[in-house]
């Protein structure tokens, strides 16, 4: 939950909140919904606002909760782009790849003051790294959690290679 007022004051105070996309519903939930009744319907709009995060400048890092939720960054990227607007007060919801991408790499660097030496592909930083069997931008959300790993890259080394991969 965070109302126009916290969010002012995250923004204020330099606050970068850590979101887990897979928390959060992809729809509203029903009026027999537990998590709605503890919510209450007053609050509903401050629920998971992070557009009105992303609208207010507060950067906004990605992680995945693992082992609440799954640790595998393709689902959180689906679930984040697929987003539906049934709370944020109605603003578009859902992230572009580019703001997942960056919210999980350049953000959560800034988040932990690294950010002039990781979370982007710079000469002079580390050269940490995945490739992908596929191009991103070219798959719907639907398909993004279907997109696999085919090399890690760490420290500018080849640490993993996926079989048949030349």
């Amino acid at each position: 939950l965070a109302s126009p007022h916290d969010i002012e004051r995250m923004r204020a105070s330099s606050i970068i909140p850590s979101i887990q996309p897979l928390h959060c519903p992809l729809q509203r939930p029903a009026e027999s919904d537990s998590w709605l009744a503890g919510v209450g319907e007053q609050r509903l709009p401050f629920c998971y606002a992070w557009r009105s995060l992303k609208l207010s400048q507060v950067p906004i890092a990605f992680g995945s909760d693992w082992p609440v939720v799954s640790y595998e960054p393709m689902q959180t990227i689906k679930s984040a782009m697929q987003r539906s607007d049934w709370c944020d007060a109605g603003k578009p919801a859902e992230f572009s790849l580019d703001e997942c991408v960056r919210a999980y790499t350049y953000a959560g660097a800034f988040a932990e003051f690294q950010e002039t030496q990781k979370g982007m592909l710079r000469p002079g930083m580390l050269a940490d790294m995945v490739v992908m069997d596929c191009c991103l931008h070219r798959q719907a959300p639907q398909g993004i959690s279907r997109a696999t790993v085919t090399h890690t890259v760490l420290g500018g080394k080849v640490i993993f290679s996926s079989a048949g991969v030349k």
